[in-house]
């Protein structure tokens, strides 16, 4: 499983371009940053939450993190579209549409949001039924 999860990140790195389309070039892992990896059929966390990195294919998905941090939804490899959406309260602005359709280039694969306030902010995302999600800002 680590190698797994290894191996992905590796992926996402030898990726990295512009800020629109893939993860940013810095570093990935930085503090007050995490990285919530989109695929077809799994959720998984690669670095900043408090949880385990390990690939939620359903169920609940888990990220905690500090107030004041970001996260960057990131797609990974997946010909489908997806959208992370928020559906509680407190709420945030939910992702585009990443991975339209469309030429690969021009397909917007990365969204980040920062989270402020301390709370748990609830999501889904609308093409991957079953799995939710939630980031708990402490």
């Amino acid at each position: 499983m680590k190698l797994l999860s290894s191996l992905l990140f590796v992926g996402l790195l030898s990726g990295c371009g512009n800020s629109e389309n893939n993860l940013p070039e810095a570093t990935p892992c930085q503090d007050r940053v995490a990285i919530v990896l989109v695929a077809h059929s799994f959720v998984q966390g690669l670095c900043g939450c408090e949880e385990a990195g390990a690939p939620v294919t359903s169920g609940t998905f888990t990220c905690t993190i500090e107030h004041g941090s970001a996260v960057i939804f990131h797609l990974q490899g997946s010909s489908r579209s997806h959208q992370i959406l928020s559906t509680g309260t407190p709420g945030f602005v939910s992702t585009p549409l990443l991975g339209s359709a469309g030429p690969e280039d021009d397909r917007k694969k990365s969204h980040t949001t920062i989270f402020a306030e301390p709370g748990t902010y609830e999501f889904i995302d609308a093409f991957l039924p079953g799995i939710s999600g939630k980031i708990v800002v402490q």
